[in-house]
């Protein structure tokens, strides 16, 4: 049996060559690979399905070449198709990157799966640019600048606003101020004896102002108490430190007024009624002054002060590296 196997593969050797092809050339007349066709030559039948293919395979080369009438590579196709299963893929892409052995093109059967795998393409690309025209076309149907003005209209955005305008815009009092607002008060309440029932209106609008008249002045009078400390300030550090030192935490026993500097001379002032706590944030080191000290606990960085027995009118707060 191998030894007609040798015969017939030297006899096919002996056809292909009188006849002027190459191994490719006669592989796609004959409708196989490239490498079907040299294990015809050559010995070995991995490349097809059983031995009785390859013989069938074998008679129909030799078929073919010896009759030259009918070795037309349309009549080939036409009269004995290949039989068309999954394993032809794998001779299709030998067959391919055999191609450039030989100037005929190949123009069988195998080469439809990728015309259409390329128009499935070509409708997946057009699908996905309509998808894109309609979502940039819904988005300049609905501008954003009508949107805005439905959801804030002109009057609520105007009602809304209005409180929070006025309470930005109300000053703090100030000493002149207050002493404008005493003079006016008083001129009111003489105006007010000397005139009649008719003018009640005007003097309970006066009212509200007598009233704000003596806080703003003890306001001011609780700042010009912060300046009036001197004193050199004594140092104090936190005995364990766990928290950065841009704020200090102050918490009054009683009723008490703090000025409180950070390291860029930036002062707040405060007034602490009982029980009542206050955070500064700023940059350290810090300055903190009042009269009454002894009655306001001091936190800085995650630590209860311990202030000196002596009763200081300013201490110094320095920031020191946290520990890990």
């Amino acid at each position: 049996m191998e030894a007609k196997e040798r015969d017939d593969a030297e006899y096919l050797r002996d056809l292909r060559q009188a006849a002027g092809f190459n191994i490719a050339q006669l592989a796609a007349m004959a409708n196989l690979s490239a490498g079907q066709m040299r294990q015809l030559e050559e010995g070995g039948d991995n490349l097809f399905y059983s031995p009785q293919i390859k013989a069938q395979s074998m008679r129909r080369v030799i078929r073919m070449l010896e009759n030259p009438t009918s070795a037309s590579p349309t009549k080939v196709v036409a009269e004995e198709p290949a039989p068309r299963t999954s394993a032809n893929v794998i001779d299709d892409i030998i067959r391919l990157s055999e191609k450039n052995l030989s100037g005929h093109v190949v123009t069988s059967a195998v080469r439809r799966p990728a015309r259409v795998g390329g128009v499935f393409l070509s409708v997946f690309i057009a699908v996905i640019l309509v998808f894109v025209f309609i979502g940039w076309q819904s988005s300049q149907d609905i501008p954003v600048s009508k949107f805005t003005e439905w959801v804030n209209p002109s009057g609520l955005s105007s009602n809304v606003d209005k409180p929070a305008a006025v309470a930005s815009q109300t000053p703090e009092p100030s000493p002149q101020a207050v002493k404008t607002e005493e003079v006016k008060t008083d001129a009111i309440l003489q105006s007010t004896s000397a005139t009649t029932v008719a003018n009640a209106p005007e003097t309970i609008q006066a009212l509200p102002t007598v009233d704000a008249a003596p806080k703003a002045v003890s306001a001011a009078k609780d700042t010009s108490n912060c300046d009036s400390i001197s004193a050199e300030p004594v140092s104090v550090s936190a005995h364990s430190v766990s928290k950065p030192g841009n704020y200090v935490y102050v918490e009054a026993s009683k009723p008490v007024q703090l000025c409180v500097d950070d390291g860029k001379l930036n002062r707040t002032v405060l007034n602490l009624q009982t029980g009542a706590g206050r955070s500064i944030h700023g940059t350290p080191p810090w300055t903190i002054s009042s009269h009454g000290l002894s009655s306001v606990s001091i936190y800085f960085q995650g630590s209860k002060l311990m202030l000196p027995t002596h009763t200081a009118q300013r201490i110094y707060l320095a920031e020191q590296v946290v520990s890990r």
